[in-house]
Order: C-alpha cells, then structure tokens, then sequence
C-alpha cells in the first residue's frame, strides 16, 4: 500500500500577555520658550519602535512622546508649548514562546499625569499597558488518500483558516494647505494635533491598500502683533499603498493602523508669503492576511487483504467564525459651571477609546468602554482665553457574533470615526460621538491525521470468529463505515445489499452484513 500526503498548516493562539509598567520622569522648558504660568492641554502618545521575539521573552522598545500647551508668564495673552520624548525599553516573559512564533505588540497610555513643578519644569507620570498576542504556525504532514489492493478509506472535509502572512511595515501620506484669504500669514505655530478617522484597507494582488482621513488642527501666532491667536482645521482625505508581494485579492485581512510620526511644516506661497502649511505622516501598520482552505483528509484506513493500522497525529487548527464591524454612537450633556471664566465657543475636540470590559455572550462580544473626549475652548478671561477639560463619555456595544463561546479567541480594535461638541450656553454642552468596533474571532478545533501505518498478514483464527453473513441492528445512529470495518466488510457492498441511499445506519435499524475476505470465503 502506497500512502500519499500533503503539508498541512494553522496558526493557533499560543498566549496572552500584559505587562504594564509606571513611567516618572521629569522635564524641563527648553532654554528658548517662556515660562510656564498655567497648563492648558497635555497630550502623550506611545509608540513602539522595535519588538523582538526570543524564547520565552518579547522585548520591546519603544517612545513615549509627550506635549503641552500652556499660557506663559508674560504679559498679554501668550501661548507657547513643549514636547519631549522619553525611551522605553521592556520585556514580556512568556514561557514557550520563539523566536519563530508570530506576535502581535500593543502599547495603550492608561494614564498620564503631568504636574507643573514650577515654571520651568514638569513631572510626568504615565501608566502603560503592553499587551503581547501570540501566535504559531504548525506544519503537519497528513495524508490525503492510499492505493492499495482490498483498501477502504475514509475521508473528511476540514475547514481551515491559515495565517498567510503577519508583518509590520509603514506608509506616508502628504499633503498641503492654504490658509483662506482671511486668515492672517502664520508667524510661528503654536500647537498641533492629528488625528487618523474611518481607516479602510483592502488586501489587493501584492499590496495593500490604505484610505481614510486625516484631520489635523494647529493654532498659531500671525506676523503682526495686535492680532490674536489663530486656530485652523484641515481634513485630508488620501489613499495610500503598501507592497506586500503575499497579499492577494480575496484574502481575509486584519490590519491595525495608527499614526506615528508627523511633521508640520511652514511654507511660502507664490507671492512669498507664509500661508501654506505642509504636513507629512507616517502610518504604521500590522498586517494579518488569512486564508480560508477546505481540505480534504484521509481519516481512518483497512484493509480486506491484510492487517493495516494507522498511525494518527494529533492536529489542532483554527476556523474563522466571523469578522465583523460594529458601530455605535455616544451622546452626553455635560456641564461648564466651575471653570474658569465663562466659556464662549469650542474651537477644538478631539478623543481617544479606553475598553474596560470585554465579555463573551451567546449572540457576540459585549464591550464597555469610556471616550475621553479633550476639549479646548476659548473663554472671556483676558489672559488665559484657553481652557483645556478632558470629559468622558460611556459607552456599551454589542460586536455581533453569533454561536461563539469561552474557548474561542478574538481580536479587537476600536477606533473614532465622528466626535463633534455643541455649546447649548455657556454653562452646558453636547457631545456627540460614533466610534466602531473591528472583530475578529476564531474557533479552536481539535483533529488527527494519519502520518503512517503498520502491516501485517491477517489474523485468520480471528478473521473465523466474524460471522460470513449476518443481521446487525444498530443501538444507535451511526456511520456505515463502522460497521463494514468491525465485520471486516466494505461500505459499498453493505449499502447495495440494504439498498441504503444514505451512509448512516439508524437506531434500531437492522441490515444485513456479509464479510470480504477472498482468502476466507
């Protein structure tokens, strides 16, 4: 007997790991910017620079990056601000984890705390969180059919769903803008925020495709004195592509994209003037591209002719149970009683997602969660017309996924497609958000294959013990196959003696059963 195989592959979830670590670090205002008198805005971000996979350790490295807005000391309603960056470097001990297995790093800013020590210092203190997704690639060689003299076989039909490829890489997006003929020319930019909104890839032949929005917001000084603060907002739509020589079109993608590093950069116009702000981004990227696969294995084997005993493997493989996208929208009045001065317009809102509870139901995934919603708004006070607030806003979703269960593994990303504010007065606001929920879950599935067999001339001392002809009647419902190979028959002859259509036998049901064997009968 001839026994022919092929490769089989899955990813399965090896491990879950967090790590999170307290950074207390101190900075001070460049020798060039003015003091500090009070803090508007703080703004932090994380971003990972380099993850490398060891055994049973991840180490990663990455920026913490921090700005400020505040009002300075000097007279008059002056604003300035400062940035700063601090290095992290840490590691995630996971035991079995290596260095071929595929992993997927996440850094989420949990809190950040920056208090103004005295006018030319801060203290900054961050929480962050690593979270470490682990996964690996399991090859197996199974067979898929024997030939052979007297062989019957059983096959079945697997579903699988193959990790193709799992990279990092970048893109850059520029563009440019011209200040409206109103606006006065820009002296000196104070501030700036960018923010990514309704991010959609698609995995094309070779590449991967990005499009979205980026909106982006700065204030800045103009050239002549007398004038105030200016405040701009800019939305920038743009596609953008990625080599990726194996993605193909059809594959089922999972990319996470975030920004990393931005420039904003002055420039003249044609009349020599400074009116055209130029901006250049880097997305990054983590890329999942799966595959869904039907094969076909061979499951169990005898022989009519000899003694043949498979030899199985245990086979652990994943099917994708759905992907899915939610969205759902938040709402909230808050108050503005208490602040400084009286509010009179907001000129900016921006948010980030924190998830606080995840739980697995029958119908899907049900997640609770807070945006924190940044505010800047300009008051009537005459030297400090900024006032910066962070509000949050609850929120609870249900991500659609029906007949999944605890042991069932999933991915989940949340990103801000629309978040508006509305002054109804100057003593309450609405604020008005809609943010989606990506998920991707998979089912664990446990199977065998057979990887070989043994051989060896019948037993017929035993083969005699097995009635020539017979009637079996069935306890229970089950497969034909079992039947014709305890009374070492074949399938085929057992249904065209019962006249049997379908390849089950039914409970209580008799059929006659006639054994095969040339060299006995």
């Amino acid at each position: 007997m001839e026994l022919f195989k092929r490769e089989i592959q899955a990813a399965m979830r090896k491990a879950e790991k967090q790590v999170q670590i307290t950074l207390d670090r101190d900075m001070n205002v460049p020798d060039a910017k003015p003091d500090m008198e009070k803090l508007i805005q703080n703004k932090g971000e994380v971003r990972l620079e380099e993850i490398e996979v060891m055994n049973d350790r991840i180490r990663v490295k990455g920026v913490l990056h921090y700005k400020g807005l505040y009002h300075t000391a000097e007279a008059g309603p002056m604003l300035s601000s400062l940035s700063g960056s601090f290095e992290i470097e840490e590691y995630i001990n996971a035991d079995g984890i290596r260095s071929s297995d595929s992993v997927k790093v996440k850094a989420e800013l949990d809190d950040l705390n920056v208090i103004m020590i005295h006018s030319r210092k801060l203290g900054i203190r961050a929480l962050i969180t690593f979270s470490a997704l682990v996964s690996e690639t399991k090859r197996i060689e199974g067979a898929v059919k024997a030939e052979g003299e007297g062989v019957e076989q059983l096959f079945s039909e697997v579903n699988l769903t193959q990790m193709t490829f799992h990279k990092r890489d970048t893109c850059r997006v520029k563009g440019e803008m011209t200040l409206a003929a109103s606006k006065p020319n820009i002296h000196e930019l104070i501030w700036d925020e960018v923010s990514l909104r309704n991010p959609e890839v698609r995995l094309l032949d070779g590449r991967i495709q990005v499009r979205g929005e980026l909106f982006i917001f700065f204030l800045y000084s103009g050239e002549e004195e007398h004038v105030p603060i200016q405040h701009m907002e800019w939305e920038l739509p743009f596609v953008s592509e990625v080599n990726c020589p194996e993605a193909r079109d059809g594959m089922i993608g999972n990319v996470h994209v975030f920004p990393g590093f931005c420039q904003l950069e002055v420039k003249p116009d044609e009349d020599g003037e400074e009116r055209v702000l130029s901006m250049e981004t880097i997305l990054n990227l983590d890329m999942k591209g799966y595959e869904e696969e039907r094969t076909v294995l061979l499951t169990d084997l005898y022989s009519t002719e000899k003694n043949i005993t498979p030899t199985f493997s245990p086979f652990c493989y994943e099917n994708l149970i759905v992907k899915n996208n939610a969205k759902t929208k938040v709402q909230r009045r808050i108050s503005l009683k208490g602040m400084q001065g009286r509010a009179l317009s907001l000129i900016h809102m921006d948010g980030s997602i924190k998830i606080d509870e995840t739980e697995q139901r029958e119908d899907g995934i049900y997640v609770e969660g807070v945006i924190l919603a940044d505010l800047l708004l300009i008051t009537d006070e005459d030297y400090h017309p900024l006032y910066g607030t962070t509000e949050m806003m609850p929120f609870s979703c249900l991500v659609e996924a029906k007949n999944i269960n605890s042991k069932d593994s999933y991915e989940l990303e949340a990103g801000l497609e629309q978040i508006h504010g509305t002054m109804l007065d100057s003593d309450e606001m609405e604020l008005k958000a809609v943010l989606s929920l990506d998920m991707i879950a998979f089912s664990s599935r446990e199977g065998k294959v057979i990887t070989g067999y043994t051989e060896k001339p019948l037993d017929y001392e035993q083969i005699k013990q097995i009635p020539g002809i017979g009637i079996y009647i069935a306890e229970k419902e089950e497969p034909v196959w079992n039947v014709a190979k305890a009374y070492s028959s074949t399938v085929e002859l057992i249904r065209q003696m019962n006249q049997m259509e379908d390849s089950l036998v039914k409970a209580g049901q008799r059929i006659l059963v006639m054994k095969k064997m040339k060299e006995v009968l």
